[in-house]
């Protein structure tokens, strides 16, 4: 069966806020149509067979300054 997987990963608006990620596999696209932080993996899957992917996000700000969530 075809199968394409579709997920994001956060993205700043601030130069001071640091987000970086991995993915394994890779993506087969990252920001498609020019959509930020969108991930694309696009593959082949057959009946019973699992797929795992993993997706690993790391932020980063100055010290001293407090990150508060958004929307």
């Amino acid at each position: 069966w075809p199968l394409r997987v579709i997920d994001r990963v956060p993205v700043s608006t601030q130069e001071n806020l640091r987000i970086d990620w991995s993915a394994d596999p890779n993506p087969d696209e990252t920001d498609p149509d020019g959509k930020r932080g969108l991930l694309v993996w696009n593959g082949r899957i057959g009946a019973g067979e699992e797929r795992n992917i993993t997706l690993t996000t790391t932020l980063r700000w100055p010290e001293g300054q407090v990150l508060i969530g958004g929307d």
